[in-house]
């Protein structure tokens, strides 16, 4: 095995352990996990990202995680590597995270990467709903850190209970309008 993946192999390890130190600090070990090539259907493929950030959902049985909080994929390019070695590795990963976007609304999507370009991928990406994360710049990987911290705190059962009764609140709301509509037209509980 080449060193250059070996070195990918070990920055994908350090980029989980990131994500489980979040999870730790959060105290959510119970509920949440990281969870490296876990297949996800993107719009048109099934991919394998590197990462997946997973949770338990409100009414899920066992409290098995299957919410989808962060996708992360990881590129490490050696310094050595030429500018369009580079492009090669954002070109797939804009391919595979854009897909995966595209099907996965709900959740947050990064690319963590270990050194940056001449070029400023950061917008390219960003125009398609993707967070890239050089880990080796500390207010990026803190940042990064910070929107971990955040997706779990959002997601804790209360704030899931939260959501949940406001759904229900505003679903009341539509139902007794629809019923009132129905009573002004005459048209009972039918509708065409």
């Amino acid at each position: 095995m080449d060193s250059s993946h070996t070195k990918g192999r070990e920055f994908e390890f350090g980029v989980g352990r990131i994500m489980e130190e979040a999870i730790a600090e959060n105290k959510d070990e119970f509920r949440s996990e990281v969870i490296r090539h876990k297949p996800l259907m993107g719009r048109s493929v099934e991919w394998k990202p590197d990462i997946v950030l997973v949770t338990s959902r409100l009414l899920d049985s066992f409290l098995k995680p299957s919410l989808e909080l962060a996708v992360v994929e990881c590129k490490y390019i050696d310094d050595l590597s030429s500018e369009g070695t580079y492009w090669s590795q954002m070109s797939r990963a804009y391919l595979s995270l854009n897909d995966l976007r595209l099907a996965n609304e709900t959740s947050s999507f990064y690319l963590a990467v270990n050194r940056n370009s001449k070029r400023d991928y950061s917008s390219i990406f960003k125009n398609v709903g993707v967070k890239l994360v050089n880990i080796n710049i500390p207010e990026e990987l803190s940042e990064f850190k910070s929107n971990i911290k955040r997706l779990l705190e959002e997601n804790t059962f209360d704030e899931q209970l939260k959501k949940f009764m406001q759904f229900l609140g505003e679903y009341r709301q539509i139902s007794a309008q629809s019923m009132e509509n129905q009573q002004k037209t005459g048209r009972g509980g039918n509708l065409p």
